[in-house]
């Protein structure tokens, strides 16, 4: 009963699933600390994992069942998707696979992920968590961190095949291993490949992905070898065309996408109670993008001119740090080291003339950091700082403290944190040779919030959180003369989100999160584009045999504001989406599962003129060995 009630829970905010979850409990402090026990944290925490994650194709989809973000996914896989995490701008939220960031900085939209990229197979969990993180992974994490955990071993080797097949001419199939490996060590290998069918006529996504991992176990000290490699293709109306609908230019974009990631981990020295740990990573990334452009209207008297861009990122960090455990305390500290190199060739197309739009950018950044985590009863304490040092720009000091208090006697957990984050300006920003800008400062943000957890039942869990956050020198487009990339905003986003999970039954467990988050210009008051304030998930689950488990998902966004060329801006409705899965185990080693997205086949618009996903349904096989 437990795990049908852990995994109707798994998107619960905060913390719930990383404290009731046992397999998870030891990662989870990679992502959000490196000392302290999950099941104390006090910071944010939500686990992704099991039945929630295995119904889902992409990690955009799985993350649209955590109320706390918001996923903009014009035309599905296809085209660019954008995370929000409570109001936050996709690039303030770092995006790792095994602790290391797949940020490449040459991208225009400063260094975001696009996760619609991201297959679900071959990764364990989704873990996330909310609030500056800067003063443990540096650069980027104004908003919180999504961690993408590849499983480690097995006991005994295991082989594992599934495919899936839609009723858009989607599909997917993916090949796995998982087993013991010399000595302590067990690994995995996954490789994927998979298509997203076609959500308007022309619009398309194909990738494939080879994905491996090897480790003596999942504790923060323990060696571990991670790499992937991955390449995609898509075709899709760019970004503010007014997609099919409104689109004054047919012609489709096409992106290409290559990825090479690995991450190293190995320990130096175990003293007693004192351990040492070398990091290292490597990440290559390689995009091509050839569009039509987005043809002037009377809201915009340029358009987007037509053109190509190939644009290629490395980035090599490594590290060494000391941990000591001393029974009820513990601390972290240690140094760091990152070298990225970027470039750009390409053109943009101005009445046949080719106007060279290159770059190539260098940037060393050092960094030092220290942690510190203490219990004493039902009081867990925890405190960091971290100070960088990125080549070109002011030396950075960020730091983040929380706490969480059990109250004797009584099923109630309070919690509050606060802390600091930075984003160092992306090569775009920097070396785009027309919006550009050398002298850009690094963007900031700082922030803080406080819950209540109170266990309402073995099972049943209520949390109510109050999150406040600034973010400052904020890079925005101004159109001068001359048009530029310039630090000018402040932002302020603040809100509440409230989480119920209810065992109704030993065989029936509902869920539900409900988040409203306003996230302004201060200067104007204005609201942010593609925000919706309010955003609701919910889920019921029910296990009427040992064998089968059926789930029914809905999902809620708000009204926000958008903007497109052709129309200028627009209020977007909001919309509801409900989702079913039927998983049978039809032997031990079996599982046939269908699912069907958009059950009611709404029809709504993630942005202007970009028709949604209808109503899909998608049976798949998968069988181990």
């Amino acid at each position: 009963m437990r795990r049908l009630l852990c995994l109707g829970a798994a998107t619960i905010w905060p913390g719930y699933a990383a404290a009731q979850t046992p397999a998870s409990v030891d990662s989870v402090v990679v992502t959000a600390s490196r000392v302290g026990a999950a099941a104390a944290s006090p910071y944010a925490l939500a686990v992704i994992e099991g039945e929630p994650l295995a119904a889902r194709q992409s990690v955009a989809d799985a993350l649209s069942g955590v109320a706390d973000i918001h996923v903009q996914a014009p035309g599905g896989r296809s085209g660019v998707s954008s995370i929000f995490l409570r109001g936050a701008d996709p690039n303030f939220t770092v995006v790792q696979l095994d602790g290391v960031p797949l940020t490449a900085t040459t991208n225009s939209r400063g260094g975001a992920v696009n996760v619609s990229e991201l297959d679900v197979a071959g990764i364990e969990r989704v873990e996330v968590v909310a609030g500056p993180l800067s003063s443990l992974y540096g650069s980027g994490a104004l908003a919180g961190v999504i961690n993408l955990i590849v499983p480690g071993g097995a006991p005994d080797h295991r082989f594992t095949t599934s495919a899936a097949l839609g009723s858009d001419q989607d599909y997917a199939v993916a090949l796995g291993w998982r087993g013991p490996l010399a000595g302590s060590f067990g690994g995995s290998l996954t490789a994927a490949v998979s298509d997203d069918g076609s959500v308007y006529s022309g619009s398309k996504f194909r990738t494939w992905s080879v994905t491996g991992k090897a480790a003596a176990d999942e504790s923060p000290e323990s060696a571990r070898l991670v790499f992937k490699i991955s390449r995609n293709r898509a075709h899709s109306f760019p970004d503010s065309s007014g997609g099919p609908r409104f689109a004054t230019l047919t012609e489709l974009e096409t992106r290409e996408g290559r990825e090479t990631l690995v991450g190293l981990r190995a320990p130096i020295m175990e003293l007693g109670r004192l351990r040492i740990v070398a990091d290292a990573a490597y990440l290559a990334r390689r995009d091509s993008v050839v569009t039509p452009g987005v043809a002037p209207s009377a809201f915009d008297d340029f358009g987007v001119p037509a053109g190509e861009d190939r644009s290629r990122y490395e980035r090599l960090s490594a590290g060494l740090g000391a941990r000591v455990n001393g029974g009820n305390w513990a601390g972290a500290a240690g140094l760091e080291a990152q070298v990225e190199d970027g470039r750009s060739d390409g053109f943009m197309d101005f009445f046949g003339f080719h106007m060279p739009t290159g770059f190539k950018l260098e940037r060393t950044s050092l960094a030092a950091f220290a942690e510190v985590g203490r219990s004493a009863g039902g009081l867990d304490l925890n405190a960091g700082v971290r100070v960088d040092d990125p080549e070109g720009l002011e030396r950075e000091v960020t730091a983040r403290a929380g706490l969480r208090y059990a109250v004797t006697g009584a099923p109630l957990v309070l919690r509050a944190s606060g802390g600091t984050g930075y984003k160092a300006p992306s090569f775009y920003a920097l070396g785009n040779p027309f919006v550009g800008n050398p002298t850009l400062r690094p963007e900031k943000s700082r922030a803080a919030e406080a819950s209540v957890e109170w266990t309402i039942a073995e099972g049943s869990v209520a949390t109510l959180t109050v999150f406040h956050a600034r973010y400052t020198d904020l890079i925005d487009f101004v159109p001068g003369p001359p048009p530029q990339l310039q630090n000018r905003k402040l932002v302020v986003s603040q809100g509440a989100s409230a989480a119920l999970t209810w065992a109704l039954s030993p065989t029936l467990a509902a869920a539900i999160q409900a988040t409203y988050a306003d996230t302004q210009d201060d200067d104007t008051g204005e609201q942010l584009l593609s925000r919706p304030t309010w955003r609701t998930a919910s889920s019921l689950s029910w296990r009427p045999h040992e064998a089968l488990l059926l789930t029914a998902r809905h999902s809620y966004v708000g009204p926000r504001k958008d903007y497109a060329i052709p129309v200028g801006p627009r209020r977007l409705d909001g919309y509801s989406v409900v989702s079913t899965d039927a998983a049978l185990t039809i032997h031990p080693q079996t599982i046939a599962r269908l699912s069907i997205d958009n059950v009611l086949d709404n029809d709504y618009e993630a942005a202007i003129g970009f028709p949604s996903p209808g109503l899909r349904a998608r049976l798949a096989i998968s069988q181990e060995f």
